[in-house]
């Protein structure tokens, strides 16, 4: 029998690995095994934390799905394969820096909420994929979140994230759908989505229709 191809699921910061109970159902229902590691943004980051969790997997994992800040750490997973060939989807994820994030940290309570995943949810992380690693982004554009009410985001966003923080310049693919930030957890075509990129490097055509 066939081993199921295996996806390492992350979470993004204050969420816990439950969040992505749902969408990795869905993913179970499409052909994968899935994998949920808890991680700790605030006491570790996203450099150390992907050290961590790369030799708690092993050398094993191709495939990885992050939520927000979860994107950035399933991209520096993928960094640490060695240059076997990769793919990542990335949801929701600040690439170019979350502005909310950086009002956030400039009051005393914003910064101690995000402690040391501060540099990696302020700033750009824009530097060259390797050539093995895949990455789609799924960005949404309903603007109903936490950061809207509380740090005035503003432009197109899913309500935390806006839709421009989400791009990478070396994605493969890249897909706005009417979602906010938690409802990407929640949709069938965000899952649709990551299961289509997985299996084959691209989104599905009809997305949008479903």
């Amino acid at each position: 029998m066939t081993a199921l191809a295996r996806v390492v699921l992350l979470h993004g910061l204050w969420m816990p690995a439950l969040s992505m109970g749902l969408l990795g159902r869905r993913l179970r229902a499409a052909g994968f095994a899935t994998v949920a590691p808890s991680w700790w943004p605030r006491r570790d980051g996203v450099a150390a934390s992907a050290a961590r969790l790369h030799d708690e997997l092993g050398d094993g994992p191709s495939l990885f799905v992050g939520h927000s800040l979860g994107g950035r750490l399933a991209l520096a997973l993928a960094a640490l394969c060695d240059g076997r060939p990769c793919r990542v989807v990335a949801l929701g994820t600040p690439f170019l820096g979350s502005l909310a994030g950086q009002r956030l940290d400039r009051v005393a309570p914003g910064h101690w909420l995000l402690e040391r995943a501060a540099p990696d949810v302020t700033m750009a992380s824009t530097g060259v994929l390797p050539g093995s690693i895949e990455l789609g982004v799924v960005a949404g554009n309903r603007p109903l979140g936490l950061g809207r009410l509380v740090t005035r985001v503003a432009g197109p966003s899913d309500g935390t994230v806006r839709v421009d923080e989400t791009r990478h310049p070396g994605v493969t693919e890249w897909l706005a759908l009417r979602e906010t930030h938690l409802s990407l957890l929640a949709s069938r075509r965000v899952a649709s989505a990551c299961a289509g990129f997985l299996h084959e490097g691209k989104f599905p055509v009809k997305l949008h229709d479903l």
